[in-house]
């Protein structure tokens, strides 16, 4: 299903992509739970689809999920956290709140650095 998603998102089916996204996510919620490193990576694809779609409250939310569960999962200075970073920055960034996509372009950048 997520990869059907990618290819929908890919063709400019944002509504089927992400249907197709929130279907794969609430089969790994009943199956693994909340906490597993895979709904980190969907919560990422929803919140870009949503960002494409132009909903960037909801992007946000899924964005930050994304983030807490790779910080928890990979650690605070993988490449993995420093990419949910760079997607809040671009969302935030987005809305005109330059303040707080500043906050995480520098926090990916260290950790772009450090790697």
């Amino acid at each position: 299903q997520v990869l059907l998603a990618l290819c929908c998102f890919a063709s400019g089916q944002l509504r089927t992509a992400l249907q197709l996204l929130y279907r794969a996510r609430y089969l790994l919620l009943i199956v693994c739970g909340e906490d597993h490193p895979q709904m980190a990576l969907l919560d990422g694809s929803i919140g870009l689809v949503l960002h494409a779609a132009l909903e960037p409250e909801l992007a946000l939310k899924f964005l930050s999920n994304a983030l807490c569960l790779t910080s928890r999962h990979h650690g605070l200075l993988s490449l993995r956290t420093a990419h949910c970073h760079n997607l809040l920055a671009r969302v935030y960034e987005s809305k005109g709140e330059f303040h707080s996509a500043l906050q995480h372009e520098k926090e990916a950048y260290t950790i772009f650095r450090n790697q």
